[in-house]
């Protein structure tokens, strides 16, 4: 803004935070002394009035106790606490407000600039800030912009580089087409992971539900997935309109305004519009009310209305419609949205989708590159969904700490820092080897060159067991990855460790390799290991992941699924007894599995005919895996996310 405007006509604005009933209290008992800061504590606990009109707090008050005994103690204080009330407690810069100044002459031709429009002072690192704040300067005319920032758009402006480098192609945000059908795609099916505001699930699952074909659509659902929106079920009847099952409303005169939203207000802007088409406002007294509105102002309010009223009756609305309007229009307040900031955010939603569809390879090198741990998981899980790119272990002789595009192949090689264990300076002594030594041919090799202190067992082993030696071994399955690490303990003279082997149970063996590969590549296979290692390997019944569930001609069919147990499974009761409600995390998805009483708490009975009593199995078992062949029993009539019911007899496997 500076660079833009000027240095001398633009400043950050001031905040102050001001002394409230029980911080007066606390700074009045510090100050006179004689109390303890846990006795101020408990007597701020204790009084539960809010912060409104003190004498009417004070009353409040005295009815208690603690309170009388603390006031007949203390009378100055309370006296003092009105006197101090409101008073500034502390100065404070506000997080993005932006003061700009116009630029002009005065009569004598003298430039004026910010210092002599405002008070203004300097904070110690040279910061210059208002001494009004922000709703002083509105009030005072000035212009006051809230200047947000995102990185999502360094993200952007990344990608577009990189296309540049790849392709040749200047891209830029002017030139993204707003209608692309394969872009709407993605956001019905709720691919939105490091998608701008859509990557949340709950507003993920929202636009799933709503099917958006045009950008307008995407501009409201963030508009009405929001709480006030929410709780005024707007967000719902959208849908319900939109998908036919309703038929809109439209008020007096305002169908033009609340067309594109099916008769809802959703923006204030439609607010301002709709006092003006009825009402007769001018726009500058319709952005009036949408101020007022927005901070309660009653007194406005109420001569706003009376004006809306008499505007209404002269354009022909009867007094009771005009007023039902007016009573709409206030509602609203509570929760509209400004169209402008929400056309914003749903472009940078869709400029994200966009690259996601036409540049997917550039798009996930950059999200993984930018990720915490706890979004690779999911990005994984949607890339596995899409199938645009393939995601490949990382290379021992290549891989370093950026993930490797390969835009021929689209594919991206894991990066060793991802791995656990592998810290920066591990790396550093890797690359520095490879770069003098050259490549490596055997773990044995690679261990001998880095160093064990460096390249400790945990370090070799979840490098193995992440594919980082699959190239050198022309491994083809992760099972294969074994005969490294065996050859690795062999190396070392030493025994390989029970987990790594089918010596014990076939269930460490598979616990182990889940382990690892989680800790590895930030998600599991489940569908390999379920029907590698579990009771159903040679089964004719097909695995099934979470998506799957989705589709509708889903509903009846048998098929395994796997995941880790959550926490919280439930115990209920039905006319055939009890049976339980058992959630699997699936990555980033959850299963859901009904088990029936036949699984769930009858004990066996025999070996041919094999009851199981899964309840005790499950309980203590949070964060193990379970394996579970079952029927997809219903579809979206279910409150349950992705539900399948036991089968009887042996059904399941717990690892």
């Amino acid at each position: 803004m500076k660079e833009r405007y000027g240095a001398d006509y633009v400043c950050r604005v001031g905040t102050y935070t001001t002394l409230q009933i029980k911080g007066a209290i606390k700074e009045l008992g510090r100050f006179y002394g004689g109390l303890t800061a846990s006795s101020l504590n408990f007597l701020t606990k204790v009084y539960d009035g809010g912060d409104g009109e003190w004498l009417d707090i004070f009353k409040e008050a005295c009815k208690k106790d603690q309170w009388m005994k603390f006031i007949q103690g203390h009378s100055h204080i309370v006296n003092d606490v009105y006197r101090v009330l409101n008073s500034i407690k502390t100065s404070s810069v506000h997080a993005s407000a932006v003061i700009i100044v116009p630029k002009y002459k005065d009569k004598d031709g003298y430039d004026l600039t910010i210092y002599d429009h405002i008070p203004v002072r300097k904070t110690s690192d040279g910061l210059l800030i208002s001494e009004w704040e922000g709703d002083i300067m509105s009030e005072a005319g000035y212009l006051k912009e809230d200047i947000l920032s995102t990185k999502q758009m360094g993200k952007i402006g990344k990608m577009f580089d990189m296309i540049q480098e790849q392709y040749g192609r200047n891209i830029t945000v002017e030139k993204i087409p707003l209608n692309d059908f394969d872009v709407f795609e993605m956001f019905q099916n709720g691919f939105n992971q490091d998608v701008f505001q859509f990557g949340t699930s709950r507003l993920s699952d929202y636009v799933k539900e709503m099917k958006p074909y045009t950008f307008d659509e995407l501009i409201a659902a963030i508009s009405l997935f929001r709480p006030g929106a929410m709780s005024s079920g707007s967000h719902n009847k959208y849908i319900k309109i939109k998908s036919g099952v309703e038929i809109p409303e439209y008020d007096y005169m305002l169908e033009e305004v609340t067309k594109d939203t099916f008769g809802l207000y959703i923006y204030q802007e439609q607010i301002m519009k709709a006092v003006q088409v009825l009402g007769g406002f001018t726009l500058v007294e319709a952005d009036g009310i949408r101020k007022a509105m927005g901070k309660k102002i009653k007194s406005k309010m109420d001569e706003y209305e009376i004006k809306f009223l008499e505007g209404a009756e002269k354009n022909g609305c009867s007094i009771e419609e005009a007023g039902a309007i007016w009573d709409k229009l206030e509602v609203f307040s509570g929760y509209g949205f400004n169209k402008s900031h929400a056309t914003a955010y749903a472009m940078i939603g869709y400029y994200c989708n966009w690259l996601k569809v036409h540049y997917p390879v550039i798009f996930w090198t950059v999200a993984f590159q930018w990720a915490n741990d706890k979004k690779i998981p999911q990005f994984v899980t949607e890339i596995h969904k899409t199938g645009h790119i393939k995601i490949i272990p990382p290379n021992i002789n290549i891989s370093g700490a950026e993930f490797i595009p390969d835009y021929n192949n689209d594919t991206i090689s894991w990066n060793l820092l991802q791995i656990k264990n592998i810290s920066t300076t591990t790396l550093d002594a890797i690359i520095e080897e490879r770069n003098s030594g050259g490549k490596f041919f055997t773990v044995e090799e690679f261990f001998t060159r880095v160093g064990k202190s460096k390249a400790n067992k945990r370090v070799v082993t979840n490098l193995i067991v992440s594919g980082a030696f699959d190239i050198i071994y022309s491994i083809k399955q992760p099972k294969q990855r074994i005969k490294i690490i065996k050859e690795y303990f062999e190396a070392r003279g030493e025994e390989i460790p029970i987990q790594f082997t089918t010596a014990s149970t076939k269930h460490n063996y598979f616990w182990s390799i889940m382990q690892k590969q989680i800790s590895g590549l930030g998600d599991v296979d489940f569908e390999h290991l379920a029907k590698e290692f579990s009771i159903f390997k040679d089964s004719s019944t097909p695995y099934y992941s979470p998506e799957v569930f989705s589709n509708e001609k889903s509903k009846g069919k048998t098929c395994i699924v796997a995941g880790w147990i959550g926490n919280d499974f439930i115990e209920r009761l039905s006319k055939n007894g009890k049976f339980g409600i058992i959630p699997l995390n699936n990555n980033d998805e959850t299963i859901t599995v009904q088990c029936w009483s036949d699984t769930w708490i009858i004990p066996k009975k025999d070996e041919k005919n094999p009851f199981i009593n899964l309840r005790d199995d499950i309980i203590g078992s949070e964060g193990r895996i379970l394996v579970m062949k079952g029927k997809i029993s219903r579809y979206k009539d279910t409150n349950y996310l992705n539900p399948i019911a036991s089968e009887k007899g042996k059904s399941y496997e717990i690892f």
